[in-house]
Order: C-alpha cells, then sequence, then structure tokens
C-alpha cells in the first residue's frame, strides 16, 4: 500500500515557512514615574517614534520615579525612567545599569512651608512631609544645611506626593520638600504658604534618565536595543526644538492640563549628554546615600553605568571616561 507524503509535504512546508517568517519583535515594557521630566519615551510612544523603529513598547508610569523603581525591582521592565536618587539606589544593586541622561532642570522640586518660616533654621524640631527615596529627600537635606541643621534635627514625615498636600494645608506638617506641579495645588488652596526654596536656590540640579536591566542587557536583541536607544534620543530631540509642542504632546501622555505640563518643563534642558557635572552631581547624591546608610557600600561605576549605547548614537553624547 502507497503511503500518502501530503502530511510530510505539509510539515516540511510549515517548517521552512516558520524559518523564512520574520522574529516576531519582543514585547518591551518601560516603567517610569508620571511626570513630564520622564518626557523622551512619553514623546517617543505618543509620536510613534517607538512603532517607527519596529519596537512594541508599553510604557506604564507610577505616582513617582521611586515607586516605578520598586516595581522595576520585581522583573516586570527591561527599562526604568527615574531620576537621579532612585537612579543611583537602583544602580547600586547591581540589577541594572545607568544607560542616559535625557533632563536637566534646577526648577523642579522645592521646599514649600507656612509664610512664617523666614529660613531653614526655623523648620528646628519640626514636621516635615517628604516623599523617601526620591529627589525630595535630597533637596530636603540641602534645604536644612543652607541653616545649619541635619535630618536629624527635623521630623521626617514620609508622605505620598497627594498626601503631602492637604497635610501641609493643615498644618499638620509645617512644610513639604515635593515637586512640581504640586506646588500649584497648595497655593491653590492656602494663602498662607509659600515656596521657600528650589533646587536651584540650593545649587541642585535634577537629572532624570534610564536604566536597562542587566538581564536585558546580556542577553537582549542588541538592534532592538539601539533602535530603542534611537527613538528615546528623537523623543529628546523633539522636546529641546519644540517647546509648545513639546507640551501638548507630554500633557497628551500624562493627561495634565497644558498649563501644569508648561509649569513644570519651562527651563528645562533635554540634552542627553553625559558631562562632569551630571557625574559631579551623581557623586554628591551618592555621599548623602552613603551618609545616610541607604546604601551599604559606595557604587561601583564601572559596572553601574554602560555610556556605549548613546556612543553608539553619536559619540560627542559621552565626554566623560
Amino acid at each position: 500500500m502507497k503511503r500518502s507524503l501530503t502530511p510530510l509535504f505539509a510539515a516540511v512546508s510549515m517548517a521552512v515557512a516558520a524559518i523564512a517568517a520574520p522574529a516576531q519583535a519582543e514585547k518591551i515594557n518601560v516603567f517610569s514615574g508620571v511626570s513630564p521630566v520622564f518626557g523622551p519615551p512619553f514623546v517617543a510612544d505618543v509620536k510613534g517614534y517607538f512603532k517607527d523603529a519596529g519596537l512594541d513598547v508599553t510604557v506604564r508610569t507610577f505616582q513617582a520615579g521611586a515607586a516605578a523603581t520598586e516595581a522595576f525591582r520585581g522583573g516586570g521592565a527591561q527599562y526604568l525612567v527615574t531620576c537621579d536618587q532612585p537612579m543611583l539606589i537602583m544602580a547600586a544593586t547591581g540589577a541594572a545599569k545607568i544607560v542616559a541622561q535625557f533632563s536637566q532642570t534646577e526648577h523642579m522640586v522645592y521646599m514649600l512651608g507656612h509664610k512664617s518660616v523666614k529660613s531653614a533654621a526655623d523648620l528646628k524640631g519640626k514636621k516635615v512631609g517628604v516623599f523617601r527615596k526620591s529627589a525630595s529627600e535630597f533637596m530636603l537635606e540641602q534645604y536644612l544645611k543652607s541653616g545649619g541643621l541635619k535630618t536629624s534635627d527635623i521630623e521626617m514625615v514620609h508622605l505620598a506626593p497627594f498626601d503631602q498636600i492637604p497635610a501641609v494645608v493643615k498644618g499638620d506638617v509645617d512644610a513639604i520638600s515635593l515637586w512640581k506641579p504640586y506646588d500649584l495645588k497648595v497655593l491653590a488652596l492656602s494663602k498662607n504658604h509659600k515656596i521657600l526654596a528650589d533646587t536651584g536656590d540650593m545649587g541642585y540640579k535634577l537629572y532624570c534618565g534610564m536604566l536597562i536591566s542587566n538581564k536585558y542587557l546580556e542577553s537582549g536583541d542588541k538592534a532592538e536595543i539601539n533602535k530603542f536607544m534611537g527613538a528615546v534620543k528623537k523623543g529628546a530631540d523633539y522636546l529641546a526644538n519644540n517647546q509648545m509642542g513639546g507640551v501638548k504632546v507630554l500633557a497628551k501622555f500624562t493627561k495634565l492640563p497644558e498649563n501644569e505640563v508648561d509649569h513644570v518643563t519651562k527651563g528645562e534642558g533635554w540634552s542627553m549628554v553625559i558631562d562632569d557635572a551630571f557625574m559631579k552631581q551623581m557623586r554628591a547624591i551618592e555621599q548623602f546615600m552613603l551618609d545616610l546608610k541607604m546604601i551599604d557600600k559606595g557604587i561601583d561605576w564601572k559596572n553601574a553605568v554602560d555610556w556605549s549605547l548613546l556612543k553608539n548614537l553619536d559619540p560627542n553624547l559621552v565626554k566623560v571616561m
């Protein structure tokens, strides 16, 4: 009896088709704080830069970069977008590398308190709201230092950003350290409060950027990683060259009113250059975290960063060794 070859031909055809078919792009997840200061990947999402590069990217936002960092620790994303302090905390674990910075501002984080507060020294023994393990903690330390105080001279009250607003308005805390646009909300509710200082007053420039998990960096598709970085660079370039257009795009992504986005991003820099000023600020925050025992030992900078991906985009983006 002759055996039919049809099933065999069908199996061979399916195998050939599978080999010939282009491999599907890996699903890429990005965890990020929701603030407009994290703008470049938001723009890449809204403007379709990720899709244009053939990437399947989902950008998931959290209330703050520190919250995104905690979620990232669970391994649910390849990339983390956050600012300086959470960035360094994550890099110190050895599970991820800093691969880019893409926003710089001296007017993002602030101290806000009652009008009776004339200087940082007036907060001695007072309650101050702060979101721990975020840039607001470093800002608080810098402000207290300007009045000859340490964090041990006050009572730090860990509060989520939305909880800080009623706490300071009602007088449950005497001051808060937070970031824009929450200042607009407090000042709209109370005429008895004022901005005590912002980052620029303390000589503090807030840098925000991106980390990649070591697991993905080592085993992921290198071409896809380079395409992802290129899309983020396009987002940064768009923001650098389109102030009002950038406001509209970021408002669309964050669901914030355009006036609040404009308030947050006014004066923002969108350069991706890694230079001595960036590294100096990072090392200052590293020392702050060591002093407060937030990290057990100094950061292994050789393994905490990887600037090769930026160099692949443009060697001029990296001005440090």
